[in-house]
This record gives C-alpha cells, sequence and structure tokens, in this order.
C-alpha cells in the first residue's frame, strides 16, 4: 500500500473529527432555546423518542437528531433570518438521504413548547396524545384491588 492509498481515509478522518469537535463546540455554547428545547427531548421524555443534540450527520451539524425516526430538528433564529438559501440547500441534501427535517423558530420553542412537542411527535410518526404518558385516573376510575368493585360515590 503506497502514501496515495492512505489520503482518501486520512482526509475523512480529519473531516469526521472536525466535525465531530464542532458538535462539542455547538453543546456547550447551546443558545437558550435550544437548552429548553433539550430538555423535554433528553432521554426520551418525548414519546419515547431518542434524540440526539448536535449531531453530525455528513458535512453538517444537526441541532437534534433521532435515528429510529430519521428525523432532524433545527432550531432556527436570528442568525438563520439571511441564511435562507443554505438552510434550503442542507434540508434538500439531509432530504436526499431519507431523513425528514423539521424547522422550528426560536419563539416557537420558548413561547409555544407544548405545540413544537406535538409538531416533533407527529413528525416523528408518535400520536401526540402518547406524549407525556397516559393521563391521571381519578379515584372514581380506579377499581378497589380487594373486592374488585368500583369505590362507593
Amino acid at each position: 500500500m503506497n502514501a496515495s492509498d492512505d489520503r482518501p481515509s486520512e482526509r475523512v478522518r480529519r473531516r469526521r473529527d472536525g466535525a465531530i469537535s464542532q458538535a462539542r463546540s455547538l453543546r456547550r455554547k447551546a443558545t437558550t432555546p435550544e437548552r429548553v428545547l433539550w430538555g423535554i427531548l433528553r432521554n426520551g421524555r418525548l414519546a419515547g423518542l431518542k434524540f440526539r443534540r448536535q449531531h453530525p450527520i455528513g458535512p453538517y451539524v444537526a441541532d437534534f437528531y433521532c435515528a429510529a425516526a430519521k428525523l432532524i430538528v433545527e432550531v432556527d433564529g436570528e442568525s438563520h433570518e439571511h441564511k435562507q438559501q443554505s438552510d434550503s440547500l442542507r434540508t434538500r441534501h439531509l432530504e436526499s438521504h431519507g431523513l425528514k427535517v423539521l424547522r422550528v423558530t426560536n419563539e416557537d420553542v420558548c413561547d409555544h413548547l407544548d405545540a413544537v412537542g406535538i409538531a416533533i411527535a407527529r413528525a416523528a410518526g408518535k400520536d401526540p396524545r402518547e406524549l407525556f404518558g397516559k393521563p391521571p385516573v381519578s379515584p372514581a376510575d380506579r377499581i378497589d384491588e380487594r373486592s374488585g368493585d368500583r369505590p362507593a360515590s
């Protein structure tokens, strides 16, 4: 094997290492809306979906990525106002690889977090009723375990 055979893999390794370093830096510098959204996405809190934060995918770093649903969630703030063309190219590239991209604004995350959670669950193919588990059972609906009867009203 000669030196020219090693170059492509070395280039790939450097690019991957650079993407990982960039992702780590982005995690440390998360915006307030990203931290708020991570609070409901982490540890499967949203409909049992497991998300990764600032996850490298090819030449890009996704704000949030759920591998099981092949879903990317991007939080767009002021820095994206003048980047519609590059965001559109990025979205098309990711979608061409079979990924779904959902874009939400900083304002939506801060002002309408429940609606953002529902939109993410729907984009992942989940029923929004699964978001936060089962509703609490009222005492009138509980079965008395000893007798199997409903409690007296």
